[in-house]
Order: C-alpha cells, then sequence, then structure tokens
C-alpha cells in the first residue's frame, strides 16, 4: 500500500538508550539489530529480531531473537538481494530466508590485514570485503564463499556505501572522480571528473544514488544525473538557481558552502535534498521535468527527508516527524512533539523514526493518501 496519513500518536515505542540498535522495514515486518558495546550479563551481545508489526505494540523483549552472535561493538545491518549485511565490529552476510549464516567473522577472519571493524557486500553468490570503514583507498578483496577463501581483488579506490544497488558499486575515488563499477561485467561504467563542480567547494564530498541505469549526483550546489548506458550526463541542475532558495538563503544568512544539501532521496525519477543543519529546509526536484524546481520548505530548523512511491515525503524537522505533500510541500502531518530519532524507515503501512541508541517509534497508517494537487495525467 502506498503511504497514508499516521496517527499521531505513535503505536508503539522504545526509549531505553541501553544498547545499539538498528534497524529497516521491509512490507510489514521490522527488523532490528541490536549490538552492545561490552559483554552482557546473560545472553549474546549481538542479536536480530523479526517483528511482525500487524498488532506489535512494542514490547521488544517478549520477541524472540532469529539470530545471534559473540560480537561486541556498534554494528548495523542493510538488506540485500535476498540476504541482510551487518557491517562493523566482526561483518557478516545472512540469508533473509531463515536468517542462515553465509559468510561471518564473528569467529575468525580471512585476511589477517583487515580491521575487525569493516564492512561486507554481497553480490552473485560472492562476498566483497573493504579493509575497513575508515581507509577509503584501499582495495576490496573478494572472497568465495563455497571454498571459503579470498579468491581475488578488486583494485577500487571507493568507499563502501549501504546505497550500492545489486551489481553497481559506486563512489568517490582518491582523484576526485565519481566512478560507477559493474561487478557482473567487471569493469567501470562510469569514471567522470567532477572538479568543475568544486571549484568553489573543494571539501564537499559526493553523495549519490542509482535508480533504473541512472545515476544521481550531488555535489556541492549542483545535482547531476547521468546515464549509466551511455556514460553521458543527462540533467544538470544547480538548484542555488531556484528562486525560493535564494530567498531562503538570504533570509538565513547562509553562505553557499553552510547552504549545500547534505543529503539525497531519490524515487521515480524524482529527488528530495534536504539540509541537517541551522537554516535547513527540504527542497524537491523533478530534474526531468522542463520547470525542475517543485518546492522548498524550512521553518530554520535541521531537516532530514525520504522520498518514496505515493504522494508523500516523509522526513524530520528540528525531531519533529512530519509528511509533506509532494506536489506542494505542504505539511499534512506532524506529530507536534520532537523525537531523539534520526532515521526514517517505510513499509506498509508503517513509518518507523529510529536513532542508534535504541530510541525508536512506529506509526501506522490505514489508507493511502491521494493528495488533490496531483496531476490529472498521474
Amino acid at each position: 500500500m502506498l503511504p497514508g496519513i499516521p496517527s499521531k500518536k505513535a503505536n508503539f515505542k522504545c526509549f531505553s538508550a541501553e544498547r545499539y540498535f538498528d534497524v529497516f522495514v521491509l512490507g510489514k515486518k521490522m527488523y532490528a539489530l541490536y549490538s552492545h558495546a561490552d559483554m552482557p550479563i546473560q545472553g549474546a551481545p549481538s542479536f536480530l529480531k523479526c517483528i511482525d508489526l500487524e498488532g506489535f505494540e512494542g514490547d521488544f523483549d517478549s520477541q524472540p531473537c532469529c539470530y545471534e552472535a559473540n560480537v561486541t561493538g556498534l554494528r548495523s545491518i542493510c538488506p540485500g538481494s535476498n540476504v541482510l549485511m551487518i557491517s562493523g565490529w566482526k561483518p557478516e552476510v545472512l540469508a533473509l530466508d531463515g536468517f542462515s549464516s553465509i559468510y561471518s567473522e564473528a569467529d575468525r577472519k580471512m585476511n589477517p590485514e583487515w580491521d575487525d571493524y569493516g564492512w561486507a557486500y554481497y553480490w552473485g553468490g560472492k562476498v566483497y570485503r573493504g579493509s575497513d570503514v575508515s581507509s577509503l583507498y584501499k582495495d576490496i578483496d573478494i572472497i568465495d564463499i563455497k571454498e571459503q577463501r579470498v579468491s581475488s581483488c578488486l583494485r577500487l579506490d571507493i568507499g563502501y556505501s549501504k546505497d550500492w544497488q545489486g551489481s553497481l558499486i559506486f563512489g568517490e575515488r582518491r582523484s576526485g572522480n565519481f566512478l560507477v563499477y559493474c561487478l557482473d561485467r567487471g569493469m567501470p561504467v562510469l569514471d567522470v571528473s567532477l572538479a568543475k563542480y568544486r571549484q568553489a567547494f573543494p571539501d564537499k564530498s559526493i553523495i549519490a544514488f542509482i535508480e533504473t541505469d541512472l545515476a544521481y549526483v550531488l555535489i556541492a550546489d549542483h545535482l547531476l544525473v547521468f546515464d549509466l548506458v551511455t556514460a553521458e550526463l543527462v540533467r544538470e541542475v544547480n538548484y542555488f538557481n531556484c528562486p525560493a532558495m535564494q530567498a531562503h538563503m538570504h533570509a538565513e544568512s547562509m553562505d553557499a558552502n553552510w547552504a549545500c544539501a547534505g543529503r539525497l532521496s531519490v524515487c521515480n525519477g524524482e529527488v528530495v535534498l534536504s539540509h541537517a543543519g541551522v537554516g535547513g529546509y527540504s527542497l524537491y526536484l523533478a530534474p526531468f521535468r522542463d520547470e525542475p524546481f517543485v518546492w522548498l520548505w524550512s521553518t530554520g530548523r535541521g531537516v532530514i527527508a525520504k522520498n518514496h512511491p505515493g504522494d508523500l515525503v516523509f522526513g524530520l524537522s528540528g525531531s519533529i516527524p512530519m509528511a509533506w505533500d509532494k506536489h506542494t510541500g505542504e505539511v499534512v502531518w506532524d506529530t507536534k512533539k520532537p523525537t531523539a530519532t534520526s532515521k526514517i524507515a517505510v513499509g506498509d503501512q508503517w513509518v518507523v523514526f529510529s536513532q542508534t541508541a535504541e530510541y525508536i517509534q512506529g506509526h501506522h497508517w490505514k489508507k493511502p493518501y491521494i493528495s488533490p494537487h496531483r496531476p490529472a495525467e498521474e
């Protein structure tokens, strides 16, 4: 079901701050990965729960564990192609169906040079393992799962991203170029310099996302769209040229460097940019329309926004959960009260707000929201 207006009051919440906590939502199921900084008195220090959100009222402790590991330290979870990929301390890969272990460093690691705190990416029956999280420009080892050994190495100088899509991995190179590499083909499909966009912003990093053979790249004051079939730049939008953006920068006394968006969320060829600092905003762009600037919203506080199918954009402003009408930017839902959350997950009739320190709340909706401003052809 497409997103609807959720209940103002949370259907469930948990604010314990006793453990590390990372969640994502698929359909009506929520996957919650717990991890401890130290060995607990009882039980495993890291464990996974799969929670059916229908009828769930927030009693996390009563939910059974579907996987446990004797690993201490911060860990995070990311869905892949029928797998769950765990990064952080001692990376692992689990099968989504049954939660059996496909790959694990809980007991040992195959390369003694790897840092214990790292990442593992699964695709095509292979595991790709970076040396560590902080060193962006080291090679990526390829692990043969059947033989349980490092079989080869990719000479790629890019860092890991949770937004990698299937066989396409991407990132910023040591040179500053933006690279997209196809694991299936064993070759780059895009390797492009973005130096001209950095001239006034030498310290800005690249933020990217891939959707249907298009790479959306946020670099400083520009949104770029590359066709991965032709390796051509097909759209270029300087979002500072938006009159509403110029007015906002003036009203908030934001210099150009501070005003650059820090987050990118893409759905069906349309983009919401957001800024989580002072003077924050959400800016909705439709780069393939004749007029790409759709709306800008701000109250001067930090904003995080997430785009997804339907007529709503969910987000946080000043830590207050809210939703905007995708076509106008009008706020059509909020909780009024702030929360200590910073992450947004959207499932089937559920939106969940969370943060690492086991602070979470979920809101349910009963029917989809149909915007009165939706264009007739849609």
